[in-house]
């Protein structure tokens, strides 16, 4: 993913103090640890042919993971494969770093058959792990829906605490014009490209085109002008992407 969720490894603790200390002190944003695999079909193989091993899968994490885990595939809706290179993406999401290392533990340790299962549909040549902060978190999230991306590099001097101030003065200006979804922040960990210059990633979630077609009229009818207003002296970033996430189970909560 070259551009659109390319980045340097960058510490998860420096963007969540900010946020806590944006906040007056008060609690600290809710986070999430994600890991992505990018997986490109094999010959002769689809979407179909995923979903089916996808399937098997669900059935097996409910009974041999012994944390909460959801499981999504991504497929490009609005992307340039030259940027990022697969045919789809494999997003799994568990509530912090240590249940998500519980849960690759579990995996090496048992799901070799269904990894062999998934290998021959869609190998994959891509692994990597991020930690999600809410920005705005969206109340309906856990769906299918769709992922608008970009990646975002610094102005020279600017860093987090000018994010997270922004961030509220955002929140605030969407909270009055009614703009649907919600707005989630990924910073980067262990096996992301070395060479990118991008500092995060926004993400930007809706549950339908519908809401996210609403969202860019809104922007072109003056509330881009408020978003350049409040971010443009801070981070610059890159065309956006959209994926369509579909969810496919996983290990529910107890």
């Amino acid at each position: 993913m070259k551009n659109t969720i390319g980045l340097i490894l960058i510490g998860t603790a420096a963007l969540v103090t900010a946020l806590g200390v944006a906040a007056d002190h008060h609690a600290r944003p809710n986070t999430a640890a994600l890991e992505i695999y990018g997986c490109s079909y094999a010959e002769g193989r689809d979407s179909e042919d995923l979903l089916k091993v996808a399937k098997q899968w669900d059935a097996w994490a409910e009974s041999n993971f012994s944390v909460a885990y959801r499981g999504y595939m991504l497929t490009p809706a609005a992307a340039n494969k030259a940027d990022f290179g697969f045919d789809t993406i494999w997003l799994g999401i568990t509530k912090d770093h240590h249940s998500m290392g519980v849960i690759n533990d579990e995996w090496m340790g048992s799901g070799a058959k269904l990894a062999k299962k998934f290998d021959a549909v869609a190998p994959c040549d891509w692994h990597g792990y991020a930690t999600s902060v809410d920005v705005r978190p969206m109340a309906d999230a856990g769906g299918a829906g769709f992922l608008t991306v970009w990646s975002c590099e610094f102005n020279d001097g600017k860093g987090f605490v000018d994010l997270a101030v922004a961030d509220k003065k955002w929140n605030a200006h969407l909270d009055e014009v009614g703009m649907p979804g919600g707005i989630y922040r990924w910073l980067p960990g262990a096996g992301w490209p070395r060479a990118s210059t991008a500092d995060f990633v926004n993400v930007y979630l809706t549950s339908s085109l519908a809401d996210r077609g609403k969202a860019v009229d809104m922007m072109n009818a003056g509330t881009g002008q408020v978003l350049n207003a409040t971010y443009g002296d801070i981070a610059q970033c890159d065309i956006p992407q959209v994926w369509a996430a579909q969810p496919v189970g996983g290990k529910s909560a107890e």
